[in-house]
């Protein structure tokens, strides 16, 4: 019975912010709800002409299967992130038992930031609940093989995540088994990629390539939003350069110039590096709100904080944290990105709760 007070209260809330209190302050905000252009693939997906290589298949699949409207993919993001809080509660309730499992269920369901990217076309939502589902069945090879494809077909950064399990450990086989799994499901899309291009693209290049270029370019110092003019000319002067490249070779030219930049400003790189590590948890690009922003996760994180202090959490929801954290530390950083991480924050803040400490069984 609690647990459905908990799932009725999360996605009421959701539902109430969605279409009650965002259309009151829209019109106050220069907001884009589908910045990426997702109604545009799901139209080249409906024609068969989807020839897209930025984006893995997922998220477009999902706006597609949604007929593009920002309504119904709003309502299918409400109930997948309903779903979060219950894969929230289930972790937890392994972890620390019932009592703690509710308060880090409370936690994320209560948790705005979850609210707000549910409004918006982008892949977080999505991402979050299959990084979770994955993260559950973590134990079991095949199914955390097929959970990883689904998420790297999701946001293809997580490619090297299985590695940072003990493979070295008794359960090396299981481990081979999942990264085999892992693989093969992912090998169909690998084909489509070099058929349309002639190259070897594991899922998609998400821009990763001029992501890195522009947020370890020192000009920037780091920050995305506030210097576009500055590295949109730079983009510009570079791709004028080399206009004979496709999308993939261009992608790699921008991550060899990364490198470049790095070894030749290795302390400014470490500088960025550090900035971006703080602007991951507790900043957001277009500084709305910030000081608001920022005090909700210091919250969340000295909860998770104390919990870890109290009872050491498996090392797989670590593992999970400081590999995001770490990636988008080197990348590009905002708190929007946080959100795939948020769960696993909310069931170690839950064991600052508890006296008791026990094991993943």
């Amino acid at each position: 019975m609690r647990l459905t007070i908990l799932l009725l209260a999360a996605l009421a809330l959701r539902l109430g912010f969605v279409f009650a209190v965002l259309p009151a302050i829209e019109p106050h905000l220069p907001l884009r709800f589908d910045a990426d252009n997702y109604t545009a693939i799901a139209q080249t997906i409906w024609r068969g002409e989807w020839r897209d290589v930025e984006r893995g298949p997922v998220y477009p699949l999902f706006v597609a299967a949604c007929g593009g409207s920002l309504t119904v993919v709003r309502l299918a993001q409400v109930v997948m992130d309903c779903g979060t809080v219950w894969l929230v509660f289930l972790m937890t309730r392994r972890l620390w038992g019932e009592k703690q499992a509710l308060v880090a269920a409370w936690l994320y369901a209560v948790y705005p930031l979850a609210w707000w990217r549910v409004a918006f076309m982008n892949k977080e939502i999505v991402l979050t609940l299959l990084l979770a589902a994955t993260v559950w069945c973590w134990q079991r090879p095949a199914a955390s093989g097929a959970g990883l494809a689904l998420v790297n077909l999701c946001k293809p950064s997580y490619m090297l995540l299985p590695l940072l399990r003990r493979w070295w450990s008794p359960q090396r086989r299981s481990y081979l088994i999942t990264i085999a799994v892992m693989l093969a499901a992912i090998a169909p899309w690998t084909i489509r990629n070099y058929v349309l291009t002639g190259e070897l693209l594991p899922v998609a290049t998400e821009r990763g390539g001029f992501t890195a270029y522009v947020t370890n370019w020192w000009p920037t110092r780091g920050d995305w939003e506030t210097s576009k003019p500055l590295w949109q000319a730079e983009l510009d002067r570079i791709r004028g350069e080399h206009a004979d490249l496709n999308p993939v070779q261009l992608d790699r030219l921008f991550y060899r110039l990364t490198l470049q930049n790095i070894f030749a400003e290795p302390g400014h790189t470490l500088l960025m590096f550090a900035r971006k590590a703080v602007m991951f948890w507790l900043v957001n690009a277009s500084g709305r709100v910030w000081w608001a922003v920022a005090l909700l996760q210091l919250v969340y994180l000295g909860l998770a904080v104390a919990g870890v202090l109290r009872c050491r959490p498996p090392a797989e929801l670590l593992t999970v944290v400081l590999y995001t954290w770490a990636l988008h530390a080197l990348v590009i950083a905002d708190v929007r990105f946080v959100l795939p991480v948020m769960p696993y924050v909310c069931v170690m803040a839950a064991a600052a709760f508890r006296y008791e400490n026990k094991r993943l069984a």
